[in-house]
């Protein structure tokens, strides 16, 4: 059985808005090299403004804001596309990361929002550097990179 993608994106996007937490555009120096990021989606205090209902998930790179009475009515459907990913209950029960979730779904912007979601539904905890006790800068951005934001399992939840 394969992974319903376009049913999963679907959900995803009647139910996710991905919004930043900062300026519009970073620069960054790593060394000899600048990077400038260039976040164009709505701040999160502007999605409040519009959604004031919006629940919202801190997955480190953004915030992810859930529109829960169509997450609620579409919760289950997502745990059936939950269910076919392959090894589905071992997967979800080690906490996968972004990374391994985006491989699956081809956007690791997609997990991140998958995952919030998840949380927002009480399926599963997001665990971020900050979540872990970590401070926010350049030691927390090289482990979420590194993929130290994942889910971890909530007890009697959906896995059960």
């Amino acid at each position: 059985m394969s992974i319903d993608l376009n049913r999963l994106y679907e959900i995803i996007n009647a139910t996710t808005y991905q919004t930043r937490k900062g300026e519009p555009v970073a620069v960054k120096v790593h060394g000899d090299i600048t990077v400038t990021d260039v976040m164009t989606m709505p701040t999160t205090a502007e999605l409040l403004k519009e959604k004031p209902d919006a629940v919202i998930v801190d997955v480190h790179f953004m915030n992810i804001g859930i529109y829960m009475p169509e997450a609620e009515r579409r919760k289950a459907d997502l745990i059936a596309i939950l269910r076919q990913f392959p090894s589905a209950r071992e997967l979800f029960a080690r906490g996968p990361s972004y990374i391994t979730l985006g491989g699956f779904v081809g956007d690791q912007g997609a997990a991140l929002s998958m995952m919030a979601l998840g949380e927002a539904l009480g399926l599963w905890k997001v665990i971020t550097p900050a979540s872990l006790g970590m401070e926010a800068g350049p030691n927390a951005d090289a482990a979420a990179g590194g993929g130290y934001v994942m889910t971890s399992p909530v007890q009697g939840g959906w896995l059960s």
